[in-house]
């Protein structure tokens, strides 16, 4: 198989950089691999990212080569801006601005990232100083084999050439590999660069370097074929899903345009297996892909088998399904999942969620929910109610007997109406909220690029940080666990994963994220303490309330990646059914899959 990656960048920080012709040019070049591999097209891992930030596009290329079986090729199109360096040629990503080397990515981390897997690699290069990714191609090491082949639209010391049309380059790059479809037989880099020359050899350059050691880079072989989509396409599907989370919701939602019968049979193999998906992000997707079916009787039947589930980790993905067309039966559905006692946090929290966006919301059932028993849950009844119901605070003040409870809740409401100037909490309260996303196709993506959830808040701390001194920033870091708002104490350690060097002074008075009482901020806080696993520990030192706080399992799993020492004891304490316990045991085994082979 073969997958076909596009990075492109057509609007810049600043917009003096913006290239109207990138988005084009990497859509074409995507659609004619696929029209050109056809069977050998990897739908899977393919596809095109438009305007991906520096520190973004390392994360999304290791979650596309990671899903990769081995052996597989990967082609990577780059339409950017390039600059060099010195004698290093770096792409400039959505970024990049008029500040001194901001949204720079050096070529040669992108040779880093190739090396770790057992890929072949071709790297395309639309961009100025491109001949300056030449290099990649050479050994770096006498032990080791170079796995990539680069091809470049211009020399290191020249600009790519492009007008309203497109890229001049590109566009003849599609056209070779059109013409040598049409010939037949065997494609390679070398035949695709003849064919480039032929086509117009004065106005395109093009440049090429084969994996040093190889005499060519083989694209497709001659006569080889698949019939696409049948059993063996299925049965690989679910076994590539023992992957990490990324690769599993990547993979969910890269089937959404296939046929229906395919993804019948997708859901149907997947029951067959009998295996729960731990994370949230997959489920979700899953539950995405569930409602892209058609409303013939055997989709229905998959949709109700998911809702009829004793497994509470199924039904997520059943409610998923159902979200975008609540009727009064699927709402008095949701209704019986937040009067039942026993309903797993989770299932209350999404139940309510997709509830109150519908009609038939009803504010004395949610309070009758342990949502009612947080402050964390009570800012949620409040942010999805608000608008719907008039006095909203005096109905849920009337209800709830915890005065803390309310007063949390009241805190929270003066934060969001007024901080105090330049303070920590100013910063953090300014930021909006993510909100829905509505493109199924692209919800990947966009979750990876601005947050996995509507409510996630992102906030840029820069200016708190240039503009107070120590004392003050301590201070006001250590009394952050007292936000009443999961988001805003969640978006402080994003601002510290992102900023390592900010991190890396303050850690020692934001430890306290790593045993908040909510699994997110704990979640999130691990990652940044990433390189102390000593300290990830204290995360297993105290179990979380799973009775009122979703999402213990994303916690768990992201802590596990990271040390290993304790977790299996840790799960035990909370005395799960079997389902969760091997639901949760495999999502670490197959997080951690590197460390055990």
């Amino acid at each position: 198989m073969v997958s076909v990656i596009s990075i492109v960048n057509s609007k810049y920080s600043d917009p003096e950089l913006n290239i109207k012709c990138a988005r084009q040019d990497g859509e074409m070049v995507l659609e004619t691999f696929k029209h050109l591999l056809k069977n050998e097209y990897d739908l899977c891992t393919s596809g095109c990212f438009e305007n991906i930030k520096s520190r973004q596009l390392k994360d999304i290329l290791e979650v596309l080569f990671q899903s990769q079986r081995k052996g597989n090729t990967v082609i990577v199109y780059f339409s950017c801006h390039g600059k060099m360096d010195g004698s290093e040629l770096c792409l400039l990503m959505s970024d990049a601005g008029k500040e001194e080397k901001e949204g720079y990515f050096a070529v040669s981390d992108l040779q880093r990232l190739c090396q770790k897997f057992e890929n072949k690699f071709l790297l395309i290069f639309d961009c100025c100083y491109s001949g300056g990714a030449l290099s990649l191609a050479n050994k770096k090491d006498i032990d080791i084999e170079s796995n990539i082949t680069v091809i470049s639209s211009s020399s290191h010391w020249a600009r790519a050439k492009y007008d309203e049309k497109g890229s001049k380059f590109s566009i003849n790059f599609c056209e070779a590999l059109r013409r040598l479809d049409r010939l037949g037989g065997e494609i390679t880099v070398s035949n695709v660069v003849k064919q480039i020359k032929q086509i117009d050899q004065k106005e395109v350059n093009c440049f090429v370097n084969i994996s040093e050691g190889k005499e060519d880079f083989v694209i497709l072989p001659a006569g080889e074929q698949i019939t696409i989509y049948d059993d063996k396409f299925v049965k690989t599907f679910i076994e590539r899903l023992d992957n990490c989370v990324a690769v599993r919701e990547m993979m969910w939602y890269s089937i959404n345009d296939l046929p229906n019968k395919v993804k019948v049979k997708i859901f149907e193999k997947y029951f067959e297996k009998g295996c729960s998906e731990a994370s949230w992000l997959v489920r979700r997707a899953m539950g995405n892909t569930l409602s892209s079916l058609d409303n013939g009787s055997k989709s229905e039947g998959i949709v109700h088998k998911f809702l009829d589930s004793f497994n509470w980790m199924e039904k997520c993905v059943g409610i998923v399904a159902i979200s975008k067309s609540i009727s009064e039966k699927r709402a008095q559905y949701l209704k019986n999942i937040l009067c039942d006692d026993n309903s797993n946090i989770d299932l209350i929290w999404l139940s309510d969620l997709y509830l109150s966006d519908s009609d038939y919301h009803d504010i004395q059932v949610t309070l009758n929910t342990k949502l009612s028993k947080s402050v964390w849950g009570l800012i949620e009844i409040w942010d999805r109610y608000s608008g719907k119901y008039e006095n909203l605070f005096d109905i849920i003040s009337k209800h709830i007997e915890d005065k803390e409870l309310i007063d949390g809740l009241s805190r929270e409401i003066q934060l969001r109406e007024k901080t105090r100037r330049g303070s920590l909490a100013s910063f953090l309260y300014k930021g909006e909220k993510r909100g829905r996303t509505i493109e199924l196709k692209k919800k990947w993506l966009l979750s990876l690029l601005y947050g996995n959830w509507r409510g996630r808040i992102e906030c840029n701390l820069k200016g708190y940080f240039s503009n107070n001194n120590d004392s003050k920033i301590i201070d006001e870091l250590e009394d952050a666990k007292n936000i009443p708002s999961v988001e805003r104490r969640v978006s402080l350690f994003e601002y510290f994963e992102n900023e390592p060097k900010h991190f890396e002074k303050y850690k020692e008075h934001i430890k306290w994220g790593l045993q908040d009482e909510h699994p997110w901020v704990r979640r999130v806080a691990i990652l940044c303490f990433k390189n102390y696993p000593k300290e990830v520990d204290k995360s297993f030192e105290d179990k979380i309330e799973t009775d009122i706080y979703p999402e213990t399992f994303a916690m768990i799993i992201n802590a596990a990646s990271i040390t290993l020492e304790n977790y299996e004891e840790y799960i035990r304490g909370y005395g799960w059914a079997e389902s969760e316990n091997e639901a949760i045991l495999k999502a670490v085994f197959r997080e951690n899959k590197r460390k055990y082979m």
